[in-house]
């Protein structure tokens, strides 16, 4: 898969990584143009820029905002 920006499909794995938005947004299960509503409003990820145009997103930093909004029951105590 190689997105708009010519990236992989590849996700790195190191926490440190700067992911694309279609990257970030196969961890998240949107899409790169709902990333970009969501920046723009202020929600979704933390994200940095690279150079005046490029915007990346560290992988901790998604896996942790996913993680925040995982919604679910608790697993019952045996």
């Amino acid at each position: 898969m190689t997105g708009e920006d010519g990236a992989t499909g590849a996700i790195p794995t190191d926490p440190d990584a700067g992911l694309t938005r279609e990257q970030a947004g196969v961890l998240l299960g949107v899409s790169a143009v709902t990333l970009d509503q969501w920046r723009y409003a202020g929600k979704g990820p933390v994200f940095f820029r690279v150079g005046t145009r490029g915007v990346r997103y560290r992988r901790a930093d998604v896996v942790a905002y996913r993680d925040a909004r995982t919604v679910g029951r608790a697993p019952l105590a045996i």
